[in-house]
């Protein structure tokens, strides 16, 4: 069978007599066969419109939304018409059909809501504000018009800005108008309103001789206020013009977005109301940089930078333990997911203080304790590597979930040790007095990965058991994205930047091999590898004899100076013996 590119859901018999001419004259329009998907058999026979080219199919009953997406696919349907009862009968099994598919379907979209339908749409109205939706709005109607020698009005309403508001909005709109319909600009006549309220704006530009006020959205709650709102309720009720609302085809990103959002809906127990209140409360009041945070990340620097210089793990998990700095990072994740600006600029700023303070108290303590030398624990964390990203990163997700159900607090120390927050920020503060820099400012990147990968792995956690950007009219918050996109380069970057697959540079690999001439031995292999958290050289050498004693401390010397940190050498002598017969 041919596919259909235009789709009509009849759900109700009385229906027939007003949407489906709307569906019947897009196709028309379009020049295409119209596909009627029935919720029950018989209703576009009942109906009866004047249709041209159409065909029916019945919706299982048993699973509707799901059959009416399989039919739209089958049938390549590329923009399906829905109608939109009155508030009355929203709740009814159609209506909420209609509306799962408005959110749903992979093709546009087009809601329908209309007391009586004209015999053809020559006049049209579409609001435009820019966008894809009110573009598509815009070719939907002049397709309409043409079909029907009529025009299309393009409004854009302009806020009153000052006296050159009108000029601003009628360049805006020409703008967008030739973007939208760059071939068939002539059937559009361009309307610039201003005024304050949106809506009112539009209203003021439809008279009796208006057959359609065409509009463009994305989210079900601005078409709702368009079909439901004092706008329509005052176009209908004097028998005016029909009101509709298009929405272009979902994307597959955000079709496969929302297809992890339901599997995750029913898979991962969801936060309700009050629990996300509760959460965001209690990170809200614990990410603050108030007395309580400073002393407690104070008391937690000291502890690790004393258990840092006498090499002492068992003080240094203590003072993990002590660390306030996992908060404001859950909170970070949690903001970027839903939208919260205020707790994102308090989580971040409280993480900026608390590493300059940490930072501080530790280069002061490593210039205060006098004797002192970089120890194992503090090169432990001088030279962090992937497999730290990676307990970062579950580290964050662990202390999210922990959080999100109050039963599971018992936890939250265990995942305190794990991520190890304050230690490389004490280590970084210490070796920096001690005049290492290179292990300073690897500690230094040890924290900067922690940071990134925590804050990603909460808000993965956060967003799947509940927690969505907000909204607000009907556009998701500009900075979310954006902010998810930032640190997920972060994320990369320093995965690129820990990689450990890093290979010694010609002028070091040169270098040792300069060093090796001067005595007896051929150089077998020189590999740069990773162990504690350090750099480690293994020089492989074949030899008649013992190496000097002194070289092995030249070559550490030279490869330590060449990394800008300190290196593990391992000097690998193979004994060759030969033999004259």
């Amino acid at each position: 069978m041919a596919p259909m590119s235009v789709a009509v859901l009849l759900s109700h018999g009385s229906e027939g007599s007003w949407v489906l001419p709307v569906a019947a004259r897009l196709a028309e329009a379009r020049g295409c066969g119209l596909l009627i998907l029935e919720t029950e058999p018989g209703l576009a026979e009942a109906a009866s419109p004047p249709l041209g080219e159409s065909s029916a199919a019945s919706v299982d009953p048993r699973a509707p939304l799901t059959a009416s997406l399989q039919l739209l696919v089958e049938r390549e349907v590329e923009v399906l018409v829905l109608p939109r009862r009155d508030r009355q009968r929203a709740q009814a099994d159609g209506a909420g059909l209609a509306r799962q598919l408005f959110l749903r379907a992979p093709c546009d979209t087009l809601l329908v809501r209309a007391a009586t339908v004209r015999e053809r749409f020559a006049r049209i109205v579409v609001p435009v504000a820019g966008g894809p939706h009110s573009s598509l709005a815009l070719r939907m109607a002049v397709q309409l018009a043409a079909s029907a020698d009529g025009r299309v009005t393009a409004v854009f309403v302009e806020p009153r800005i000052g006296s050159e508001a009108e000029a601003v909005g009628h360049r805006i709109l020409t703008r967008l108008v030739r973007r939208a319909v760059p071939d068939q600009a002539d059937l559009v006549d361009l309307r610039v309103v201003v005024a304050d309220d949106v809506y009112a704006g539009i209203a003021s530009t439809v008279d009796e001789e208006v057959d359609l006020v065409l509009a463009g959205s994305s989210y079900l709650g601005a078409a709702r206020r368009l079909l439901f709102g004092a706008l329509s309720d005052r176009l209908l009720s004097r028998e005016g013009p029909a009101v509709m609302v298009v929405r272009r085809a979902i994307p597959l990103a955000s079709r496969l977005r929302q297809a992890v959002d339901r599997w995750l809906q029913a898979g991962v127990p969801q936060l309700d109301r009050d629990g996300r209140l509760g959460l965001v409360e209690r990170v809200q009041s614990n990410s603050a940089f108030d007395f309580d945070f400073i002393a407690l990340l104070s008391l937690s620097t000291l502890i690790a930078g004393l258990g840092l210089l006498q090499n002492a793990a068992a003080v240094i998990i203590g003072a993990m333990l002590v660390a306030p700095l996992m908060t404001p990072l859950v909170g970070t994740g949690l903001a970027l997911v839903q939208g919260n600006l205020r707790l994102i600029r308090s989580a971040l700023r409280s993480v900026a203080l608390g590493f300059v303070c940490a930072f501080a108290l530790g280069a002061i303590l490593g210039w205060v304790v006098s004797g002192s030398d970089v120890t194992d624990e503090m090169f432990a964390r001088g030279s962090p590597g992937v497999l730290d990203l990676v307990i970062a990163l579950l580290s964050g997700m662990a202390a999210a979930y922990a959080s999100s159900r109050p039963h599971l607090s018992a936890a939250l120390p265990g995942v305190a040790i794990a991520a190890a927050l304050v230690p490389p920020v004490a280590t970084a503060g210490l070796a920096l007095s001690l005049g290492r820099t290179g292990v300073a400012a690897g500690a230094a990147l040890l924290f900067g990965t922690n940071m990134v990968a925590i804050v990603l792995g909460s808000a993965a956690c956060l967003w799947a058991v509940g927690f969505r950007a907000s909204h607000q009219h009907g556009r998701l918050q500009r900075w979310v994205p954006t902010g998810l996109l930032i640190s997920l380069v972060l994320f990369g970057l320093t995965i690129w930047v820990l990689d450990p697959s890093v290979e010694l540079s010609d002028d070091l690999r040169d270098e040792l091999h300069g060093l090796l001439q001067g005595v007896d031995a051929t150089v077998v292999e020189i590999a740069l590898g990773e162990s504690g958290g350090r750099a480690t050289i293994r020089i492989a050498v074949e030899s008649s004899g013992p190496l000097p004693s002194a070289l092995a401390g030249r070559l550490r010397e030279a490869a330590a100076e060449s990394l800008g940190q300190e290196v593990v050498l391992r000097l690998e002598t193979r004994l060759v013996t030969e033999v004259n017969r």
